[in-house]
């Protein structure tokens, strides 16, 4: 993907927008107006993290930082060497990174959802470093 021909400021930032990651949408959302342009950039990567790696980088390039959402049970294993590079370039970058969670999951297994949801999140919380 070429990246030369990506305008110096989005149309968006142009016209007043208010680009927030997930958490940063959380934590503002009582003080904002509701004449206030917000965009919450956020990103579910469902197949392949090395797919997300472009738009991470045009986002840096800009100046925007986003949330990408980061599956456990997926057809990628977030912690294999090719994943994990990307892992930490996305957290390098300053993007967020948060849980992409299946509630379909644990009736696969007969678990309970809230046990596996709970489990995945200190797994999650590990590989990304959060405490």
């Amino acid at each position: 993907m070429a990246t030369d021909s990506i305008p110096q400021q989005p149309i968006s930032q142009q016209k007043g927008y208010l680009f927030l990651t997930m958490e940063q949408y959380h934590a503002q959302k009582d003080s904002l107006v509701s004449e206030e342009k917000v965009i919450v950039m956020r990103h579910d990567v469902d197949h392949k993290l090395s797919l997300a790696m472009p738009f991470a980088m045009i986002e840096k390039g800009l100046g925007i930082e986003a949330t990408y959402f980061i599956r456990l049970h997926a057809e990628y294993n977030p912690l294999s060497f090719e994943n994990y590079a990307f892992v930490r370039q996305l957290l390098a970058m300053n993007h967020e990174l948060g849980l992409h969670y299946d509630t379909d999951f644990a009736g696969l297994y007969n678990e309970e959802s809230k046990k596996i949801l709970k489990r995945d999140k200190k797994i999650f919380d590990l590989i990304i470093d959060k405490e």
